[in-house]
């Protein structure tokens, strides 16, 4: 069965090149710092440049971290392949992002200590590098080799992910736009990095989560990139596509992992995503590799891979608090698996499992916990500026998406997510829907799968009933979608073995490949519409990006070119506060007017209560106040919006600034 080896060796020269490379290109940023957002011309291209060597640099650093951990644990002839490979680097990822959580909460959250951590960890990882040198400059030839292989179903998917790929790293490297990473994935890294150690932060309630990935976007935002972000998060995407494909080819062959690719990258949206600085692409990589870590543990009973499987488990929920769906799920699995072995022994396991992953998933609970009470915060318990109405909003809010609740609607939900996936999504909703080839996993405990993975469509239909429950957002599905995508391989691979005599062997690759360029057309199309080439060369300004990518930048212009240097502005119904300065309260759970509305009773006491609090402009963001109605379940009454109208009249309040989705207005400074 082809699969691509790691070749064990040791080279120190090779290793002392890569140090001197990653210490040149430091020595470069100090030399060269980024570019102003009005800059044009060659700084662009260093900046990019910059930003790729950084994500080299962290990718080679958490591969050789990994290997590390694989060894110790005696797994390194069992753990191999891609699925091997994405496992060592999510490992020296997670690794990586928990190192950055200590300093953060120990009060050296900066630019020096992120740079002396990650030396440490070089220094730390420095027996793997020159091995780890051999295998890269070998890893091309060796994906070359099994794309040949593959024949047509492996050459074309190689060709197409890979121009795929390309688009996606040229999205990756423009300004960041997307919304979430201007509420809290970059925002709250940016924060810390300015007060030098994480606190809570009541107003923005997501920064106060899991922020496993988020850490490491902090040590590109440490050294003036954004675009970092973006590169580290598509960097997660490709370790799924990876592992998914390893996993694959090890049970089912090199055809089964060129299938498994296609079915996964075929999914649109999926390459759109992860060119974002998000985190859901690395959620869904340790919480699928933690997954199969478990799956294997079944199999050959080896402790080490209970132990990583673990770590993964932990990063995972580290990441975001659905995370702990996947955890308890593990320790289900691991009590089940072992129904036929005594109690102390099937103890002993889960407490393996469960003591590794709380090791690295604990601090982030812990922390909510001494600041604020909730370990979960602001969830269940509430806590510091989270009322029990506030709470309930933010709940309403997030079960507002999907199809309905109720016994018929949830029998129709897996046809309502593809019939009416608009209302299951929150960017790009168009294309924001499963694999249609998702449907084929149905028949996989059928079709003779492969050991053990009749428990992955169990566990899988477990998860999904588990979503169905909460926030029926499409993304919170990602984790499913390579479990999803090895289940339907398996039936592919059936069906392709039946059509054989039949003269049909071409057709399903042709209908994998079709899928691939469905997504390719689609990175084509939204490249059109964004335009990212000017600006990643240098014939465009950031500003310029961001004027007419990011329909509130205008406003934040303005905010911070033309308001006094002592102006507070109210941002309702808009929290992004990512490109604003420190005189930006952004609204980040859309709810601040309504919530004023319910305590004050009506416009003129609201606007009397911000004034208090020394606002003196509000910014309204028509955009997301027209989405709040159109899902309004109770969280933005239409009563509030009147009230809006009549405060925001002289001479309560006047308009100094307009752009087509938003508004600015000035509190009128004396009592009328």
């Amino acid at each position: 069965m082809p699969r691509i080896d790691t070749v064990r060796t040791t080279s120190p020269q090779a290793a002392t090149l890569m140090a001197l490379a990653a210490g040149g290109l430091l020595a470069f940023r100090w030399l060269v710092p980024e570019r102003g957002r009005l800059s044009t011309g060659w700084s662009a291209v260093s900046d990019s440049a910059f930003a790729i060597g950084l994500v080299g640099v962290v990718a080679v650093l958490a591969v050789a971290l990994g290997r590390r951990a694989i060894r110790m644990v005696r797994l390194s002839k069992v753990v191999d392949g891609g699925e091997g490979l994405a496992i060592e680097a999510s490992l020296g990822l997670g690794f990586t992002a928990f190192t950055f959580l200590l300093l953060g909460l120990a009060g050296l959250f900066h630019p020096a200590a992120l740079t002396g951590s990650v030396l440490l960890l070089g220094w730390l990882a420095w027996p793997e590098l020159g091995a780890l040198a051999y295998d890269s400059a070998r890893l091309p030839h060796r994906v070359a080799a099994e794309a040949r292989q593959g024949g047509f179903l492996g050459m074309g998917v190689t060709m197409i992910g890979l121009a795929i790929l390309l688009l996606s790293a040229l999205e990756a490297l423009a300004p960041p736009t997307e919304n979430d990473a201007l509420m809290y994935h970059l925002q709250a890294p940016r924060l810390f990095l300015e007060v030098g150690h994480l606190f809570p932060m009541p107003e923005v309630w997501q920064a106060n989560g899991p922020l496993q990935t988020e850490m490491l976007y902090a040590l590109g935002l440490a050294f003036g990139t954004d675009t970092f972000a973006r590169l580290i998060h598509l960097l997660f995407t490709v370790l799924l596509v990876v592992a998914t494909y390893g996993a694959a080819a090890r049970e089912m062959g090199a055809r089964g992992g060129w299938f498994s690719v296609a079915i996964l990258v075929g999914i649109p949206i999926l390459p759109i995503w992860g060119s974002l600085a998000l985190t859901d692409m690395a959620w869904a990589l340790y919480s699928f590799l933690a997954v199969l870590a478990v799956m294997r543990w079944t199999s050959d009973g080896h402790k080490g891979r209970l132990a990583i499987g673990g770590l993964l488990a932990g990063f995972a929920i580290g990441s975001k608090y659905l995370g702990l769906g996947i955890g308890l799920l593990l320790v289900g699995w691991i009590a089940i698996s072992q129904r036929q072995s005594g109690i102390r022994r099937r103890f002993a396991s889960i407490l393996l499992f469960s003591t590794c992953a709380a090791a690295v998933a604990g601090p982030w609970f812990l922390k909510n916990l001494v600041w604020t009470g909730n370990p979960v915060y602001p969830f269940f318990l509430g806590g510091p500026g989270w009322t029990p109405e506030r709470l309930s909003a933010l709940m309403t809010y997030l079960r507002s998406f999907g199809a309905g609740t109720g016994v018929a609607k949830a029998l129709l939900l897996p046809l309502n997510v593809y019939v009416r996936h608009a209302e299951f999504g929150t960017i790009m909703t168009s294309i924001d829907i499963p694999s249609p080839l998702f449907v084929l996993a149905l028949a996989s405990p059928w079709v003779k799968p492969p050991p053990g993975w009749r428990s992955l469509a169990i566990l899988s239909l477990v998860a999904a009933m588990t979503w169905a429950i909460g926030s029926q957002q499409i993304r919170f599905l990602l984790p499913l979608y390579p479990l999803l995508t090895l289940l339907s391989v398996a039936t592919l691979l059936w069906i392709d073995k039946r059509s054989q005599r039949r003269g049909l062997r071409v057709v399903l690759p042709a209908l994998a490949i079709g899928l691939l360029a469905a997504t390719l057309a689609y990175q084509v199309l939204y490249a059109a519409s964004t335009r990212p080439i000017p600006v990643v060369l240098g014939l465009e300004s950031k500003a310029s990006f961001l004027r007419r990518s990011l329909y509130d930048y205008s406003a934040m212009e303005f905010i911070d070119g033309e308001l006094a240097t002592d102006a507070r502005v109210a941002l309702l119904w808009d929290g992004r506060g990512y490109y604003c300065s420190d005189r930006c309260l952004p609204d980040a759970d859309l709810t601040r007017w309504p919530r004023l509305i319910r305590e004050v009773g009506s416009g003129h006491a609201a606007v009397k209560v911000l004034q208090a609090q020394g606002i003196s402009h509000i910014l309204v963001d028509l955009e997301e106040l027209a989405n709040s109605l159109r899902r309004d379940r109770g969280v933005t009454q239409p009563d509030s919006v009147t009230e809006l109208g009549r405060a925001l009249q002289p001479p309560l309040a006047r308009e100094v600034f307009r752009a087509e989705r938003v508004v600015i207005y000035e509190l009128s400074r004396t009592d009328k």
